[in-house]
């Protein structure tokens, strides 16, 4: 049994309330908000054959500067970085062939000390395949999802009471019929996993077998089970993928043919359906060049993505009724192999991380139109790959081992507006929850698990307060039960 997230039952809200009360899906956001009040930091996570580990920064969120706070040492290779909804932990991969003797890489559990945002190594754990190259945190905390690159596996972990990893809950390795680009086509290689905003599905992209998968994500018990395979074309090597903000479309950028993909999304049944494909580079260029990262902008009107060799960042608008993309222009990112790339809280800056140049460049982004200029900033960070932020928080936390998240989708709530919000909890030790509206025994949006996550329709008002109510053997809607409030700014 799964958490009610396909509708809302609000009985007490009034007429414009109830026609906006309808589940939509919101983009799978990478900006996760702290436990306490302070700067955006920010977490890089690189390769270490000339660098010292993950690196965390401080953001000037008026200039875009950032500012070297601390590093700190893992495993090897602490490529790519993930946040807990929480805020409170962060998760490496180890991207190598072996830990502990064995023939697989690790994942590393970290605490982030408040307010200095240094990290404490908790565990680490295998990942149950060789060299994982992209790492996810579902949307209720409870479950880290890796993709092993060289294995063509993905796994599975559970996050423990105190933030630290379990051994694997699930592996899934891929099979079929690889890609006619033998170079690089060899093999199974998983490439990335990432949950849908509701916790319900991951998507899995398979470099090798032009294959982008879509999973059944157990929330009991965290195992995986495929629902379906989409096919990109031969050849084409869809490595990572992002989720538009109005939850109908997924984006997928394929690595060895240079191009994007959009695909519509029904965030109930988990259909992902091809709709159009673009090249990622302008139409005279011969030279070498393969793809890496894609990104959303906050409104859904822009889509982004990394071309390394040709080092450029691709911007496509997108027609938000349909999918279909439009090629704007190529913007040269300043650096040697720009990888991932990330838009900060704001909206305002992007930076883009370069694995050969070792540095991250600052661009400013166009609001109106999507284009990014160079603010002639250069940061030293050897083997820069993956950029998150962590910024401060305008929720209160839950107690005893819970928490309880409000994200607003930022594509609504501008300027006042009505905004669609995603509520995501984690209450141990109950069995049965409520989320209520503006006081404990509010307007009750229905019966849920002890973890999940719901999306709410476009009706929620800025300033307006959820509390998590534990219900269990019928105890009453009162302060005492309130595990946690959530006040929603959506401005």
């Amino acid at each position: 049994m799964r958490t009610k997230s396909d509708s809302l039952s609000l009985p007490a809200l009034g007429r414009r309330e109830v026609l906006g009360a309808a589940i939509g899906l919101a983009a799978s956001s990478r900006i996760v908000r702290a436990q306490s009040g302070g700067p955006v930091l920010v977490y890089v996570g690189t390769y270490t054959a000339r660098s010292r580990g993950i690196y965390v920064y401080e953001m000037n969120s008026s200039t875009g500067e950032l500012t070297l706070r601390n590093t700190f040492a893992g495993e090897g290779n602490p490529s790519f970085v993930a946040l807990h909804p929480n805020g409170r932990y962060l998760y490496s991969v180890s991207e190598v062939g072996t830990y502990m003797g064995s023939p697989t890489g690790s994942i590393t559990a970290w605490a982030i000390n408040q307010p200095s945002g240094d990290l404490s190594r908790l565990n680490t754990e295998s990942s149950l395949g060789r060299a994982p190259a992209h790492i996810s945190v579902d949307p209720t905390g409870r479950f880290v999802m890796a993709a092993n690159y060289t294995e063509g596996t993905v796994t599975v972990l559970p996050i423990l009471a105190d933030g630290r990893l379990g051994a694997a809950t699930d592996s899934q390795k891929h099979v079929g019929t690889l890609g006619p680009n033998t170079a690089r086509q060899d093999a199974p290689h998983a490439h990335m996993i990432l949950p849908d905003r509701n916790g319900r599905f991951a998507i899995v992209n398979d470099l090798s077998l032009d294959d982008t998968y879509v999973y059944d994500l157990n929330p009991n018990n965290g195992t995986l089970v495929k629902l379906a395979t989409v096919k990109a074309i031969p050849g084409a090597g869809p490595r990572h993928l992002a989720y538009h903000p109005n939850g109908r479309f997924v984006f997928v950028i394929n690595e060895l043919d240079n191009s994007l993909r959009s695909h519509s999304w029904d965030a109930a049944t988990g259909t992902l359906t091809p709709v159009d494909v673009k090249s990622t580079l302008p139409a005279n260029y011969k030279g070498r060049t393969t793809t890496a990262q894609v990104i959303v902008s906050a409104d859904g009107r822009f889509v982004y993505g990394s071309n390394r060799g040709h080092n450029t960042i691709a911007l496509f608008s997108v027609n938000q009724s349909t999918g279909q993309l439009t090629f704007v222009e190529t913007v040269w990112t300043q650096g040697q192999t720009p990888r991932n790339f990330n838009i900060d809280p704001s909206g305002r800056f992007m930076y883009i991380g370069h694995q050969d140049s070792d540095n991250i460049t600052v661009f400013n982004v166009n609001p109106t139109d999507g284009k990014l200029t160079f603010t002639g900033q250069f940061i030293e960070v050897p083997q820069a790959v993956c950029i998150e932020f962590l910024r401060p928080a305008d929720v209160s936390p839950a107690t005893n081992g819970s928490f309880f998240r409000a994200t607003p989708n930022p594509a609504w709530g501008v300027n006042g507006g009505a905004a669609q919000v995603t509520l995501s909890w984690n209450a141990p030790g109950t069995t049965s929850v409520e989320i209520h509206i503006g006081s404990p025994n509010g307007a009750n949006m229905g019966p849920q698990l002890p973890a999940g996550a719901v999306t709410t329709g476009q009706w929620v008002s800025d300033g307006m307060t959820f509390y998590l109510q534990d219900v269990s053997g019928g105890k009453p809607l009162t302060a005492e039960n309130t595990l946690g409030t959530v006040r929603v700014n959506v401005r």
